[in-house]
């Protein structure tokens, strides 16, 4: 049974820009918008002793370092606070993408973690105006704080 829902957990990770990514939760009690600025609902978990890198008390404060740190290619400063296929999924964006900045995110309804709402501009190289949009869920870890767990949508 854990082999089947460790399975069944990659494949989700794997669904990046595919378009097929999860959904936000269809609960009955309304999500929940955050702004940028609102520090978490909930507890946020103490550090490990020993532990050394950055800890975040919101997911917004996560999103933005990990925005600030795809803007700058970072992958060593992004390794704390996403999976490595979350990662994986982001570095993939860089032929799509520039300027990435975070615009929102929503607490999901008995879920836990937010869905975190970005927007980018587009490389000159693709001659497009206006601006993208990618979706990343964010969950709670006692090291950084939060970080992402799911790339969910990109373009």
């Amino acid at each position: 049974m854990k082999r089947v829902m460790a399975a069944t957990a990659g494949l989700l990770l794997l669904t990046a820009c595919g378009g097929s990514g999860i959904r936000p939760s269809t609960a009955a009690q309304p999500d929940r918008v955050v702004g940028t600025s609102t520090p978490a609902p909930s507890p946020t978990p103490t550090p490990t002793p020993g532990y050394t890198g950055p800890h975040f008390a919101s997911p917004q404060d996560s999103m933005r370092y990990l925005a600030a740190a795809w803007n700058q290619h970072d992958v060593a400063a992004m390794k704390p606070v996403t999976t490595p296929e979350g990662r994986a999924a982001l570095i993939s964006m860089y032929s799509e993408a520039t300027n990435l900045r975070l615009d929102y995110c929503v607490a999901r309804a008995g879920q836990g973690d937010y869905d975190c709402h970005f927007v980018h501009d587009y490389p000159a190289s693709m001659h497009k105006t206006g601006v993208g949009h990618a979706e990343f869920l964010a969950g709670p870890a006692r090291n950084p704080g939060w970080y992402m767990t799911l790339f969910v949508t990109c373009g």
